[in-house]
């Protein structure tokens, strides 16, 4: 994992795969700051809430990322959330 790890921290742009609320997908590039000291680690996604993701989001939180081409993929699966905190806010914006 732990090349993962680097190519997850190096990157700025992922393909992010969220549910339209008729069960449609949708797939865009988004750019991301990977925070590796969280616990767990995770990807923060940045768009701004009238998008499609994030609207997606708000109705289905299910979500699936991919990093890399066809060859070289890594796929981070999972529940993605908005943030509303502006301490965690502030924070990923430093970063």
């Amino acid at each position: 994992m732990g090349d993962g790890r680097c190519r997850l921290r190096a990157g700025r742009s992922i393909w992010l795969a969220t549910v339209r609320p008729d069960g449609r997908p949708i797939v865009a590039p988004l750019w991301y700051w990977w925070d590796g000291d969280a616990d767990p680690p995770c990807p923060y996604f940045i768009t701004v809430r009238t998008t499609h993701n994030a609207r997606n989001i708000a109705h289905n939180d299910w979500a699936e990322a991919h990093l890399g081409d066809g060859d070289e993929v890594l796929i981070l699966r999972g529940h993605a959330r908005m943030v509303d905190d502006a301490d965690e806010l502030g924070r990923v914006d430093d970063a």
